[in-house]
């Protein structure tokens, strides 16, 4: 008998979101919020019957297959997107950060050690390192070129521009102190720096360097507008979406248009917001960790900042996607 029943894609339409869990427990997660709000949680454990790991920190979907990196445990677990079934372990690695598709079948990890692994996604193997900033956040990628957030957990100042077809460093920008988040508007990179703090011998704040919102031209790869924000602020979170940036800064989410010739951001909403926020459907997603012991929340706004829904998710919710 020839005949097997279709494989049911439970996880085609929503939203996934990463579950850090708590450090070093090992009770990391991922959770599912589908597009008619429906609402799943500890999904890979579910289907597969053992964890994630230590620190789910991110995850990106690639073609069918989804790409969890759980930091602590120095891994991206790869798993289907639309069963949530194991696939593999990509290990070897430090303190992994944010995976991103980055040329034809390859995508780049970014680690905590200064590195970015580039990874064959035919083979899942990681096929070389490339030295960039220590600390490196998030990438971006427009045609052959990937930008890099080198945040230096604070002191990093630039962004490396790697060529996705030599895999080598061409270009390094700086920027404010900080840089953890990009976004892509089609013409410009964005970056958000949060700032530095500064201490002195003994661990007492002495002061902060100015965080900032820069625009480097995608092409050129010239710096064309910084707005700074006031030290002491960290700003972070950054998207792009329909002509608007989005970030976080202090208890706000705040928006701005990119054509704008100045810092002047408009409040969209207000919280108590953990990690990153996404944009998925027309509504914004942003994460609150409440007491970072129990299961967290992920808030859903219109993007004029009308919250939709709340919804429950897992311990220490920080990121999304889709």
């Amino acid at each position: 008998n020839d005949d097997f029943p279709p494989v049911v894609e439970r996880y085609d339409n929503g939203l996934f979101v990463t579950c850090e869990g708590n450090f070093k427990s090992s009770n990391g997660s991922l959770s599912f919020i589908s597009d008619n709000g429906d609402i799943e949680n500890g999904i890979f454990q579910e289907v597969n019957g053992f964890p994630l790991g230590d620190v789910v920190q991110s995850i990106s979907i690639i073609d069918t297959l989804a790409y969890i990196v759980v930091n602590n445990s120095g891994k991206v677990v790869v798993a289907d997107a639309g069963t949530m079934e194991f696939i593999a372990n990509i290990e070897g690695l430090g303190y992994p950060r944010y995976i991103t598709q980055a040329g034809e079948g390859q995508a780049y990890i970014t680690d905590s050690d200064g590195l970015v692994h580039v990874l064959d996604l035919n083979t899942n193997e990681i096929i070389g390192s490339i030295s960039v900033g220590y600390a490196p956040e998030q990438v971006v990628t427009n045609e052959n070129y990937a930008f890099v957030a080198n945040s230096g957990w604070g002191s990093g100042n630039t962004v490396s521009v790697i060529d996705i077809n030599s895999n080598e460093v061409v270009e390094t920008i700086k920027v404010a102190d900080n840089p953890t988040n990009l976004a892509f508007d089609g013409s410009y990179v964005w970056v958000i720096s949060g700032g530095n703090t500064l201490y002195d011998e003994n661990w007492s704040v002495i002061g902060h360097t100015a965080g900032a919102l820069t625009a480097i031209n995608a092409t050129s790869f010239a710096v064309e507008k910084t707005f700074n924000f006031i030290e002491g602020e960290n700003p972070s979170g950054l998207i792009a979406y329909e002509g608007e940036l989005y970030f976080k800064n202090g208890s706000s989410i705040f928006k701005q248009s990119v054509d704008a010739t100045a810092l002047s951001p408009s409040e969209l909403a207000s919280g108590n917001y953990y990690g990153q926020i996404t944009c998925y459907n027309d509504h914004i997603y942003a994460t609150d960790a409440l007491d970072y012991s129990q299961n967290g929340l992920v808030h859903e706004y219109t993007t004029n900042g009308k919250l939709v829904d709340s919804h429950q998710v897992g311990i220490i919710p920080g990121n999304f996607g889709f």
